[in-house]
């Protein structure tokens, strides 16, 4: 990794750090009650934490006589580790519940969301490697101009899931194959709503495999070891390999039973008029959708970048068009998350012509996800989605880095550097 990707992912991470809310800490107590049962009591059992807000009520069932979250497990264990750590400094859930509950948030979905910033910039780097500061101001619009931003402030499985498969597309691009299963699979481990893409690509790895069966074999070399967290869990918590939690609690609404009318409901909802829909979100996101096709011409190589996205993709917008649920209490589309991760790759060849005039729609996508980062993204009136009298913080007050004018002074300078990394690149290659 180069300094300015070091520089750049150390400003996201810490910009975020402002936007964690005291109010989505408490909304989402589960996220965070699993780290604390790992850590405290050893095994991924809710409800016997000495904290109210870590004995939720929802997403929970009981299984031979325990409480277990109807969540993959991925998200616990990665907040268990930032959990660890927190503990380890002196502070934890029952003495300071909004401080510590803040910094492992920070140092899991927080993290998670900088890291998939990251691994945009190289990506746009990778295709094209001369437009440094075109770069740069997409990787930052990659989460700051979609919900992923406001989602950030939560130990949030589907943004820790999709970490995993933008760092596996950089693996791909850069022809790493093994590297690229391994996340794929493991992505698994924090989200099931990637599953429908993790199939498309081994479709896609088999389709490439037709005159060269080890071609595939390193595929499977690689996405073995990452699938078996999940398969080990699954076993021992339920008996079964291949049950993983929202089936062993039976919530249905998960479940893929598509119908003509629901297709066309959540088409409505996602990409029309509807209470979530994408163009009232992220704009920017589906527009870059639309160049991606346009713009990028498909080719037959394995690495090429349409082949992947769209084999991940549209297995994705399949299952999601036929699941009952479309999310309740959130903010935006939240089950479009993993668009939101890899849409604007789309705009990697954009002249700069056509990326002046989707300005307006970068400041509009920032604005609204603006309002959502502010505010929290627990949003039960998905009515109410664009009620601007909602711009106001509700940040952690007890999270050091979030009231410490230090925050803003680092920010500044991390800011100052890449500008004069930048600069000083383009001077270079210009002499």
């Amino acid at each position: 990794m180069k300094l300015r990707h070091a520089i750049f992912f150390l400003w996201i991470w810490i910009l975020l750090a402002a936007f964690i809310r005291e109010g989505d800490l408490r909304a989402y107590g589960l996220q965070l009650a699993g780290a604390e049962a790992l850590v405290e009591r050893g095994a991924l059992e809710l409800g016997h934490s000495a904290v109210p807000e870590l004995n939720p009520q929802g997403d929970v069932f009981a299984h031979n006589s325990s409480l277990h979250p109807a969540k993959q497990p991925g998200q616990f264990f990665w907040s268990a580790a930032a959990y660890a750590l927190v503990k380890a400094s002196g502070s934890n859930f029952v003495s300071n519940f909004t401080a510590a509950a803040a910094w492992t948030t920070w140092l899991s979905g927080t993290l998670a969301a900088a890291l998939i910033a990251l691994a945009a910039l190289i990506i746009f780097e990778h295709l094209s490697p001369t437009r440094r500061i075109v770069n740069l101001t997409l990787a930052s619009l990659t989460v700051f101009a979609t919900p992923l931003w406001v989602y950030s402030g939560v130990a949030h499985h589907d943004i820790m899931a999709m970490c995993c498969v933008t760092w596996a597309f950089v693996a791909w691009l850069n022809a790493r194959l093994l590297t690229a299963a391994f996340l794929l699979a493991f992505s698994s481990f924090f989200s099931l709503l990637v599953a429908p893409g993790i199939i498309g690509i081994t479709a896609l790895v088999l389709w490439h495999s037709r005159r060269d069966v080890g071609l595939f074999l390193k595929f499977l070399l690689g996405f073995t070891p990452g699938l078996a967290p999940n398969l080990i869990y699954n076993w021992l918590t339920f008996g079964s390999p291949f049950m993983p939690a929202n089936i062993a609690g039976d919530y249905a609404d998960t479940y893929f039973r598509p119908s003509i009318s629901s297709v066309i409901e959540k088409l409505n909802t996602y990409f029309g008029w509807g209470e979530l829909s994408l163009w009232v979100y992220a704009p920017l996101a589906g527009i870059a959708l639309a160049f991606a096709l346009v713009h990028l011409k498909s080719s037959s190589k394995l690495h090429d970048l349409v082949s992947f996205k769209f084999a991940f993709l549209l297995p994705i917008l399949f299952y999601i068009l036929g699941m009952e649920t479309i999310g309740h209490c959130q903010f935006g589309p939240r089950y479009l998350m993993p668009i939101f991760a890899l849409s604007l790759l789309g705009l990697a060849h954009a002249s700069a012509r056509s990326l002046l005039a989707l300005s307006p729609l970068a400041l509009y996508s920032l604005a609204t996800n603006f309002t959502g980062a502010q505010s929290g993204s627990m949003r039960c009136d998905l009515s109410k989605y664009l009620n601007f009298q909602y711009w106001h913080s509700q940040i952690a007050a007890d999270f050091f880095p979030a009231r410490s004018p230090l925050l803003w002074l680092l920010i500044a300078a991390l800011s100052l550097a890449l500008a004069l990394m930048t600069h000083s690149q383009k001077v270079r290659r210009e002499a």
